[in-house]
């Protein structure tokens, strides 16, 4: 073995202690990237190098902010000085507002402001902005116009824009009508994403107002949007079979009883919209609207539906007509449906034979949540289909309300027999009653 010398041994220690200072700085910018931001400011300061790959633009592309919450002021603070600083590098901003009490609201509107301010000449390409909820002003009804005015400026110099998400912002429908157009004025034909649930508040009909019409038609290169039913309305629909051609893929639409939901969108246009779109699929929810006198005009039966949540809302003590809904979701959306969530309360309408009936057609189902009052049958029929065909229905629960004491005890026994089966084929059904 050849001797080490003196002079070799600090030659290895001069180099051993030199890796790290000498790592290449292509190196040193992956290390960064796998850091939190504390201790990327606590690894900037170990060197010049070091400090400078933390300014590396690539590592700043993307940041999440919280205006508001127990610590609003340093939150809003930070918010702002980081978009002063390295604005220009950032491409991904997302946004969340946490509105603790109504004092928040003076913090979140200034930090909003500063933070858009500073943002004007950057290139973004995803913005997201959720549960501004403007509702919550209420209080300080001045700053709505400010926190309006601060988005169109900054939107309006955005020419990348790819995402645009200000889900539950609950904008008037003017100020929000002139967020969509400073929108599609600095992005409109390069947003591919609009994520709009909840973005004006209640009881407004949007799809009357030009203003947000003529905004919401400027978006001419969408694959996704998601809205409120109070922003569709056939006009709409028919200009989208023109202008969205051959891209819009997915549509999500929320139908909420608080909110306009009695006009109808006609065959006609969905069958436009679907035959420009082909690959269009849809999902809804509708939300706290029983009767089926309300339900059946909206699920129109073009609608290329793959998702359907449907909550019949509170009103147990009136017959809703469950049943003609649950034949018509059958008849129209057998061969598209995939996942289906239906929330029943009413004490009125009997469904059994409607709920078999409906999951026996529905063969492309890969979920299924039900909540109803209904017999232990039910739910044993739905398990022997789910066994007799090599079906892609993996996720079932069922939820069974006011049982008797009796009917307790075949949901058990009903239990027991499904778990051998449920185990050997790696699929989750939940069988539970309202009690426990």
């Amino acid at each position: 073995m050849p001797k080490v010398t003196k002079k070799g041994r600090k030659a290895h220690r001069v180099c051993r202690n030199n890796t790290w200072s000498e790592l290449p700085y292509p190196a040193l910018v992956e290390v960064y990237r796998n850091l939190h931001d504390k201790d990327r400011v606590a690894a900037a300061q170990v060197c010049h190098m070091w400090g400078k790959a933390f300014t590396n633009p690539a590592l700043w592309r993307s940041k999440h902010f919280v205006l508001g919450g127990s610590k609003a002021n340093s939150s809003g603070q930070r918010a702002v000085v980081f978009a002063q600083k390295m604005g220009p590098c950032l491409r991904h901003v997302y946004i969340k507002c946490r509105h603790l009490t109504s004092n928040t609201c003076e913090t979140i509107a200034s930090s909003l402001e500063q933070f858009c301010s500073n943002l004007e000449h950057s290139r973004l390409e995803h913005l997201v902005i959720r549960e501004l909820e403007l509702d919550r002003f209420w209080k300080h009804a001045h700053l709505r116009p400010k926190v309006a005015q601060c988005l169109q400026n900054m939107l309006r110099s955005q020419r990348n824009l790819q995402l645009l998400d200000l889900s539950t912002a609950q904008f008037g429908v003017l100020p929000g009508s002139e967020v969509l157009a400073a929108a599609s004025e600095g992005s409109g034909s390069k947003i591919s994403c609009l994520e709009l649930p909840d973005f004006f508040h209640t009881q407004l009909a949007a799809f009357e107002i030009p203003a947000y019409v003529k905004a919401i038609l400027g978006f001419s290169n969408l694959q996704q949007i998601n809205l409120n039913y109070c922003c569709l309305s056939d006009h709409i629909v028919e200009q989208w079979a023109k202008v969205l051609a051959g891209k819009l893929e997915d549509l999500e639409i929320r139908v909420c009883s608080n909110e306009p939901h009695t006009h109808r969108i006609s065959n006609e246009s969905w069958s436009l919209l679907k035959a420009a779109c082909p690959r269009l699929t849809v999902d809804m929810s509708i939300l706290g609207i029983g009767p089926a006198s309300s339900v059946i005009p909206i699920l129109a039966p073009p609608i290329p539906l793959v998702y359907l949540h449907y909550w019949s809302g509170h009103d147990g003590d009136t017959e809703l007509g469950l049943h003609s809904t649950l034949r018509h979701i059958a008849a129209h959306y057998a061969s598209s449906l995939k996942q289906l969530s239906l929330d029943f309360d009413n004490l009125h309408d009997r469904i059994n034979e409607q709920l078999i009936a409906l999951v026996a057609r529905c063969r492309r189902l890969t979920s299924l949540r039900i909540k109803a009052i209904a017999d232990v049958q039910v739910a044993d029929t739905i398990c022997q289909m789910i066994q007799e065909r090599e079906n892609c229905l993996r996720d079932v629960s069922i939820m069974l309300c006011d049982l008797a004491e009796p009917e307790l005890e075949l949901l058990q026994d009903l239990r027991e027999r499904l778990a051998p089966f449920v185990e050997s084929r790696d699929i989750n059904i939940t069988l539970r009653n309202d009690m426990f």
